[in-house]
């Protein structure tokens, strides 16, 4: 055995690599090491640090077990996150002490994967300390001839590989997402980025706009997006923030106020005040079944400045490919919630705002799908889109379009022009 102490003087003098998996065992050593670090990495600039931390999900799930009686010594889930947390800090505590460029050589963040086994690695030498002990006081050393040896260096591998564990990790307070399998059962919390390339789904909230001639508004993504740039585009998706919303009819709402509007509206559109709303002026009522006939829509036609929407009963799974600026393209799969807006009065072709980068426009659903078959077929059709001869659309629009949601856009559409075009 060796005792964290002795693993915490070996840390301090590495000459090439410290890798650490977990941190909440090595509890006192993050108040020395920054100090043995900072002297070393000035001494050896060569010298590389990594640290993959517990998420918050896996200390909660510690929890369980630690935060008892029966243990010893008793940890909660708010001590666990603290010794973690100290970790998070080592980056900035090495800046202040040894300079901005030591601090380069130092990578920590949170690993969204178990960590059944806590792992040192410093150069040559493997120290393991087992799920069931991880917050004892000693590791194993794990020496070259040890059985154990080529699984531990592998599973450190695995886990510090970008394309494999790493993807899973992230940057301390980056954005975090659940994934859902097949049947929509939550099954985990991991960084947004990694939901590329796997056959599980984000769950996501579209808003799908209609101003009060029952046309569609669509808006073409920025040449600068992060994916599907130049794309025309759903009018409002977004995801859902777990720590924000209570469920998708509140995730949607924020999701619009903000792309519709928010601060990115240009100051000069002096008709943005003709048809901006607030949360407060924006109502929910419910799920939106074509047999309820005029009876909703007598209420929303005596809106003055006030928008209204629905959801859909059925949610939609559907393949969501991203192309990236490169001309990559990157798997993802999606459960949206999918809602039903219909603009106040003041929402036309004249009072449509600009948001920065982007380009909005109001048309019929007949109209859009005879646009997408020309282009899809590479046909030019350069009145739609002066930027682009043959419009380009986002695969969440093109599933709009050509499935079952177009059949219940269309007769949405009918109810709103029947009942509320003026």
């Amino acid at each position: 055995m060796i005792t964290i102490q002795e693993i915490c003087d070996r840390m301090g003098e590495a000459q090439h690599e410290v890798q650490v998996l977990g941190v909440v065992a090595l509890n006192e050593t993050w108040e020395q090491l920054p100090e043995r670090w900072a002297k070393n990495l000035t001494a050896n600039p060569d010298l590389k640090i990594s640290i993959l931390c517990e998420s918050d999900n896996m200390l909660f799930g510690k929890a369980f077990t630690y935060d008892t009686e029966e243990a010893v010594p008793r940890r909660s889930f708010q001590e666990l996150k603290f010794i973690r947390d100290q970790a998070l800090n080592l980056p900035e505590l090495l800046a202040s002490r040894a300079g901005s460029k030591t601090s380069l050589n130092a990578s920590v963040k949170v690993m969204h994967l178990d960590i059944p086994v806590s792992i040192v690695r410093v150069d040559d030498g493997i120290y393991a300390n087992l799920w069931l002990s991880q917050l004892s006081s000693q590791y194993q050393e794990i020496g070259l001839e040890h059985p154990w040896r080529s699984h531990l260096q592998s599973y450190l591998d695995t886990y510090f590989n970008v394309n494999g564990g790493g993807k899973y990790a992230s940057e301390p307070g980056a954005e975090l997402l659940e994934l859902f399998d097949h049947s929509r059962i939550p099954r985990g919390i991991f960084p947004r980025s990694s939901f590329y390339d796997t056959d599980y789904s984000q769950l996501v909230v579209w808003a799908l706009v209609f101003d009060r001639e029952g046309r569609l508004l669509i808006h073409r993504r920025s040449d600068n997006a992060k994916d599907n740039q130049g794309m025309w585009d759903k009018s409002v998706g977004g995801h859902v923030d777990f720590s924000l919303d209570v469920d998708t009819s509140r995730a949607v709402l924020r999701e619009a106020i903000e792309e519709l509007f928010s601060d990115e509206m240009k100051d000069r559109s002096k008709f943005f005040t003709a048809w901006s709303v607030t949360d407060d002026e924006v109502f929910y009522l419910g799920e939106w079944r074509s047999k309820r006939g005029q009876h909703p829509f007598n209420e929303i036609k005596a809106f003055t400045r006030e928008w209204a929407f629905f959801r859909l009963h059925d949610s939609q799974q559907v393949y969501s490919p991203r192309t990236l600026p490169g001309g990559g393209e990157r798997r993802l799969r999606v459960i949206a919630d999918v809602y039903l807006f219909i603009g106040g009065p003041g929402l036309s072709d004249e009072t449509l705002g600009d948001l920065k980068n982007s380009e909005f426009k109001l048309v019929a659903l007949s109209e859009l799908k005879s646009v997408m078959d020309r282009a899809l077929r590479g046909e030019a059709v350069s009145q739609f889109d002066p930027k682009n001869p043959v419009p380009r659309f986002s695969p969440d629009l093109i599933n709009i379009m050509t499935g079952q949601l177009r059949d219940t856009l269309e007769e949405f559409s009918q109810y709103v022009k029947r009942y509320l075009r003026k």
